[in-house]
């Protein structure tokens, strides 16, 4: 995965996530571009993804890691599972 780290700061509050610069970009045209292009997002090794939930990204981020989504039974995880699906689909 190499030693390369990026930095997502997720909706309205900002949520911090850190990932594998290779393993977001390769799997995702959104990201590869983002930073590996020469957007501000690339020389800075940061993006701005307001406008997403924090738990989606974080079932993305988990999916990334291991190939698998976590279990759940809550209403709000269903919530959370939905948007996931929404966030996994516009970044491709």
């Amino acid at each position: 995965m190499g030693d390369e780290i990026i930095t997502l700061y997720v909706g309205p509050t900002r949520k911090k996530f850190t990932v594998h610069k290779s393993l977001i970009c390769d799997s995702s045209e959104f990201f590869k571009k983002a930073f590996t292009g020469g957007f501000l997002e690339g020389q800075q090794g940061t993006i701005d993804l307001g406008e997403d939930s924090p738990e989606a990204v974080s079932l993305f981020i988990h999916w990334l890691y291991s190939s698998t989504v976590p279990l759940g039974k809550t209403e709000i995880y269903l919530h959370n599972l939905y948007d996931f699906y929404l966030f996994a689909r516009h970044v491709p």
